[in-house]
């Protein structure tokens, strides 16, 4: 899952936008099935930078929110913050 993360993250910097789009999806799948919270504040900040246009913000409020409940069931007020902006 982390890998997908990270291949997300490549996968925009080259303007590979498909393939971002596949690779988040599929992180988030993984990370939601494995129920651990930095699995999925890993996929869940990929999958934010892979929708991150202008035609995403109902899925990017939705990604937010997840990630400041993440942030704040895993204590970590960075992840919070990220789901805030």
């Amino acid at each position: 899952m982390r890998l997908l993360s990270r291949l997300t993250q490549a996968s925009v910097y080259c303007g590979l936008f498909d393939d971002a789009d596949r690779t988040s999806a599929e992180a988030l799948r993984q990370a939601d099935e494995s129920a651990d919270l930095e699995l999925i504040t890993e996929a869940l900040g990929a999958r934010q930078l892979a929708r991150s246009g202008p035609d995403d913000v109902a899925e990017l409020r939705h990604l937010g929110e997840r990630m400041v409940v993440a942030g704040a069931e895993a204590g970590r007020p960075d992840v919070e913050l990220r789901g805030r902006l």
